[in-house]
């Protein structure tokens, strides 16, 4: 074997840089990659957090108004406008379950919870006009239709378990 000359050596060290350069290429394409899909993950959850946190907000928001409701029915103390006041606030949340966008819900369960609050919502909002209107003509309201009111207060067992079992950790 022949001595290496000086060009020998010139191009053996660009071969040899030449390759660490590709091997440190792909090093750092494979953290960034990594690091790309870590940020894709936390954005995730952080939308998921948020997207059941509404849910949960919409639906605690609609309790207050719905207990207030029967607290009112029940002392027989729930004038007509005030029924249509809370009419109007119940259907802006169910209007916001409607157009919620369920596919950014976590799970399958707060999906189908959207999915309930909104139809207990549509037949929770009439049932209220129709109570308030009975109490306004006779004085009483048909305790059928005050338990029908209590339907939606149903679902907080439901919302508590999704609570501590589904919703991701921010």
């Amino acid at each position: 074997m022949d001595s290496w000359h000086r060009g020998d050596w010139f191009s053996f060290f660009q071969a040899v840089g030449s390759v660490l350069a590709i091997l440190a290429a792909g090093a750092i394409a494979g953290y960034q990659g990594g690091a790309a899909r870590k940020l894709a993950r936390e954005q995730r959850a952080e939308r998921d957090r948020v997207a059941a946190a509404s849910l949960f907000a919409i639906y605690e928001y609609a309790l207050v108004i719905s207990t207030h409701v029967q607290e009112r029915l029940r002392a027989k103390k729930f004038p007509l406008t005030e029924s249509a006041n809370a009419e109007r606030i119940l259907t802006r949340s169910r209007d916001h379950l409607a157009s919620f966008p369920l596919h950014e819900l976590p799970t399958e369960g707060h999906v189908k919870l959207a999915v309930q609050l909104e139809a207990q919502l549509s037949m929770h909002i009439p049932a209220m006009g129709d109570a308030a209107k009975q109490l306004a003509s006779n004085g009483e309201v048909d305790s059928n239709l005050l338990e029908s009111l209590q339907s939606f207060a149903d679902l907080s067992d439901q919302i508590e378990s999704l609570k501590r079992t589904a919703l991701p950790r921010g």
